[in-house]
């Protein structure tokens, strides 16, 4: 069989073929006697069967190392795209969500040397500091450029080891503020010597818990999530917030009666601590699938972020109001018990126009529409987050119909009571997906045009866009979009790869990729290689008596009646019941699907599941 073959849709009236990729896949290779006797870290799918009668979402996933090395993966949407992937490709015998287990040790561990680390800084500290404010203290803007200036002067001058223990913090903060301004600079040795340092003064940080040691916290978040390190980052700034919350910074108080100026500059820095901290707790839960550790119901801390007479577009404002948002959404998706129908459709709706209405309300400057550069090149970076965090978490909330059967999904949510507005837009809820992906990718392409260096953006969200693309790519191959969107997944791919080779993220974790891009460089997901998309299955659950749906005839050629089947079998009363089941499920990520109350579902019919196969040409 030629690797050219083209991929083709396997017949109904023969038996499904699955798609042979042994020729596509890169294999791993062979493993050593020595390595054999090495555990490998696992995957495992823990079904707790006594929460499926409470009605309790019943599957989730963890990454097991050891007995004692284990960590719950989350219901994150890299995992379920990479399982409706894996349904469709069977890429390797474990499948496709195996590979978090590789990427694991990487994301949550730091190594530390033995012995106390404290490098003297660089001659040319200040290319360094000047690096992270223009880039990612434009957001995060969590310390002073007078207060790092100040101490990093200090820091040159003396031995560091001779400066007073309770100055650990700030000096933690000064090698912090450096990793990241070297990484964004390229110069990647020496951010992690400097990052390095930092954590290892990590204990010192714990001990003393006011503003200086948060805010060292809050940047070695920042520098680690620069590295992909996100696990590693959510520690650390899991401790912050601690350490913030004992401050008292997320409630509206300034415990200094008529403040004087270094007084009042200090609340408001204490105040852009705080919401910095809030708006990462809410793009890592995002991210992670972990709930958020800031309940909204907990602050009453004023949003205002804007200084007195400064006109300058203030970032950490709009990412304010969009965490607030995610917020939301986190809760709806980490929650244990399986929502209804209707409150996922309410809750879709609702937050659906809370997010285009936040776009609405961007400054034209950090609007997340058209090119990223066209407002000037010291916007394009911030307005390229901003773009990939909005998009991101408007296909975090529209994941589940991305899962489903088109046609069965439109179907079924006009089976509900909705404002034609709000049906309108989760009926398109696919094609919103793609379009969100289409502009991570497109954002994160410009950037890195621009600079490849950024470090304000991890992988997770054009990661994502690739999978979604993918997803759709093989659900509707005969779309002409689908021949411009594998021009995408391939250039992000590799853009995407090349930056984890160069992180160091173990090649296990993201092999898909490799996959993805030989399918895209092979136009195998195009048009030319993917005939009209998968006719429906007959059904395999009984019909109840008083149904009225007549099956139609199956043929041999079923060109011209491929659309009236699916709109038939959408109306299918038993359907509509197996979505209700279903669509619940795939919106909190819930992919136990052997579970009761699917035995004998043709859940792949649903899902949308293209049945592929290689096919010689005629």
């Amino acid at each position: 069989m030629s690797r050219n073959t083209p991929l083709q849709e396997t017949p109904l009236n023969r038996p499904s073929v699955r798609m042979a990729i042994s020729d596509l896949v890169e294999r791993p290779e062979p493993r050593t006697e020595q390595q054999e006797q090495q555990p490998r870290p696992t995957v495992e799918s823990v079904v707790i069967s006594s929460m499926v009668d409470s009605g309790q979402s019943p599957g989730f996933a963890v990454n097991s190392v050891s007995a004692t090395e284990r960590k719950y993966l989350g219901s994150t949407s890299l995992q379920v795209f990479s399982q409706w992937l894996d349904m469709t490709l069977h890429v390797s015998p474990t499948g496709l969500t195996s590979s978090f287990q590789h990427g694991m040790r990487f994301c949550e561990e730091m190594e530390l040397p033995e012995d106390l680390y404290m490098p003297s800084i660089p001659a040319d500290w200040e290319a360094y500091t000047a690096a992270y404010f223009s880039c990612v203290g434009r957001f995060f803007s969590v310390v002073s450029r007078d207060s790092i200036t100040s101490f990093a002067e200090r820091m040159q001058r003396q031995d560091l080891r001779a400066l007073p223990v309770r100055q650990r913090p700030l000096i933690a903060t000064v090698y912090a503020c450096l990793a990241i301004g070297a990484d964004s600079l390229g110069h990647s040795a020496q951010s992690t010597g400097y990052i390095t340092a930092a954590y290892s003064l990590y204990a010192y940080l714990v001990a003393q818990p006011y503003l200086p040691s948060a805010q060292a916290l809050i940047l070695i978040c920042l520098a680690l999530r620069g590295r992909n390190k996100d696990g590693a980052g959510s520690q650390a700034l899991g401790q912050a917030i601690r350490i913030i919350h004992s401050l008292g910074l997320h409630r509206k108080l300034n415990g200094y009666g008529n403040p004087n100026m270094e007084q009042t500059e200090l609340m408001h820095l204490g105040l852009k601590t705080w919401w910095s901290a809030y708006c990462l707790d809410r793009i890592m839960s995002l991210e992670t699938g972990r709930p958020p550790q800031i309940q909204d119901e907990d602050v009453d801390q004023i949003r205002d972020l804007q200084s007195k007479g400064v006109r300058e577009v203030d970032a950490l404002q709009a990412l304010t109001t969009l965490a607030t948002i995610q917020g939301s959404i986190c809760r709806h998706l980490a929650t244990i018990k399986l929502p209804t129908i209707a409150a996922v459709l309410e809750a879709q709706s609702r937050l659906d126009k809370a997010l285009v209405e936040w776009q609405n309300e961007l400054p034209l400057e950090l609007r997340c529409d058209g090119d990223i550069s066209i407002n000037g090149p010291e916007l394009a970076l911030p307005r390229a987050f901003l773009t990939i965090q909005y998009h991101s978490t408007m296909i975090n909330l529209h994941r589940a119909a991305l899962l489903m059967d088109k046609e069965i999904h439109r179907t079924n949510i006009a089976r509900y009571n909705l404002q034609k507005s709000d049906a309108n837009r989760l009926a398109s809820s696919e094609s919103i997906c793609a379009n969100s992906a289409r502009a991570i990718i497109t954002a994160y392409l410009q950037a890195r045009d621009m600079t490849e260096l950024s470090r304000l953006q991890t992988l997770t969200g054009p990661l994502m866009a690739i999978y979604v693309l993918s997803i759709v790519a093989l659900k509707n191959p005969t779309s002409w979009s689908t021949r411009s969107d594998v021009g995408l997944i391939y250039s992000a791919a590799e853009a995407v790869e090349q930056r984890y080779t160069a992180d160091g993220q173990d090649p296990g974790f993201y092999t898909l990729l490799k996959t993805l891009k030989q399918f895209a460089s092979q136009n195998t997901l195009s048009p030319k290689g993917i005939t009209a998309s998968r006719a429906p299955t007959r059904r395999t659950t009984p019909l109840p008596s008083n149904s009225q749906y007549t099956p139609q005839p199956s043929s041999d050629n079923q060109n011209g009646s491929t659309a009236s089947t699916q709109l038939n079998q959408a109306c299918d009363p038993n359907l509509s019941d197996e979505w209700d089941m279903l669509f619940p499920r795939l919106y909190v990520g819930d992919f136990a699907l052997d579970a009761g109350g699917f035995e004998g579902v043709d859940i792949e019919h649903l899902m949308g599941i293209p049945q592929l196969s290689f096919d010689d040409p005629h």
